[in-house]
């Protein structure tokens, strides 16, 4: 139990070791407001760093940037949230300044940073957390706070295929990779009525697309290789990568999602001789969130095949080796601090 002016909270400490020290709480300053949280879904970034396998979180830092829960205190100076408020937190603080923000592009704000993703935005693996008023966005009655927990991947997920529509022709679309990301691109596929298929090598992960009524398929079973129009690699590893390439036709359009390795391997024959292209989908704007919540109102209990495995602090440890060593295959685990 930590101590009434602390909070419990989960920090990545190096490669394979979680910290779990009380940190003291954060005051709440002017344009903030304190969110209790309610649920924080285990990004598969925070299992990669922890994995050692990309050097993308600082010691130290508290993590865990898709979360939902009550705003308990609002600073001055912020209108439109009061206590009480049920919100779904948009990690990203961008300069508001430059070109990209002006122009609603916050995701490529060269100076951005994300709350859960460097020691000096603490996450929400914790009781609480503070966050600036324009990152804390209210949920409506029909999303409860466990899907608000999952639009930080949805909105990623929303984004790629917006990229996608933007700079290729995605009438049929292959999703590469069957976690989190991977699922809301190909739902945010679907409800743009593209065809989409879904490529996972694991059963359990292929069921749950289905249950979404998603079309899935093992790796080795995808037809019409070399003649997607566009794939969507979803892990970003060299393996997927790979797979990604040689699906598409000749001028086809990959987009880079994943980002479960520092570096990765590009085939470099198919891409020069028919003209692919790679592009790159950078998280999401804060349009993308507030659409991909109006959708998750819309949908209601049908996203409820995400939220079911829910962990508390105590089992942290566990979960994150476990998906380190690739023996837990559940496509999203939500930390709830109440459990």
């Amino acid at each position: 139990m930590a101590p009434a002016d602390h909070i419990r909270a989960v920090s990545f400490v190096r490669p394979l070791v979680l910290g779990h020290d009380p940190r003291e709480r954060t005051a709440v300053g002017p344009g903030e407001v304190r969110v209790s949280v309610a649920a924080c879904g285990i990004c598969g970034s925070d299992i990669a760093a922890y994995a050692g396998l990309v050097d993308i979180r600082a010691p130290g830092t508290v993590m865990g940037h898709e979360a939902a829960g009550l705003i308990t205190e609002v600073g001055a100076d912020v209108t439109g949230l009061a206590v009480g408020d049920r919100v779904a937190i948009d990690p990203i603080v961008a300069c508001g300044t430059c070109d990209f923000c002006a122009t609603g592009q916050n995701n490529l704000c060269r100076t951005r940073r994300l709350y859960g993703c460097t020691p000096a935005l603490p996450g929400a693996y914790a009781d609480e957390i503070v966050v600036g008023a324009v990152n804390a966005v209210p949920l409506p009655g029909g999303v409860s706070l466990e899907v608000g927990a999952l639009v930080e991947p949805l909105s990623v997920g929303r984004h790629a295929v917006d990229v996608a529509a933007r700079l290729g022709d995605p009438a049929r679309v292959l999703v590469i990779g069957g976690g989190p990301i991977g699922l809301a691109a190909a739902l945010a596929a679907r409800s743009d009525g593209l065809d989409v298929l879904l490529s996972e090598p694991q059963a359990e992960r292929r069921a749950v697309a289905e249950r979404f009524g998603l079309d899935a398929v093992a790796p080795e079973d995808v037809p019409d290789a070399g003649a997607w129009p566009v794939a969507i690699d979803a892990v970003g590893i060299t393996p997927t990568l790979d797979a990604a390439v040689h699906a598409i036709r000749p001028q086809g359009l990959v987009v880079f999602v994943g980002l479960g390795q520092d570096f990765v391997g590009m085939p470099g024959h198919p891409m020069e001789t028919g003209e692919r292209r790679i592009a790159g989908s950078a998280a999401y704007t804060r349009d993308d969130v507030r659409r991909v919540i109006a959708w998750a109102d819309e949908a209601a209990g049908d996203l409820a095949p995400l939220t079911g495995d829910v962990i508390g602090f105590a089992d942290m440890d566990r979960v994150f080796a476990a998906y380190a060593d690739r023996t837990r295959s559940a496509v999203k685990t939500l930390l709830m601090p109440s459990v």
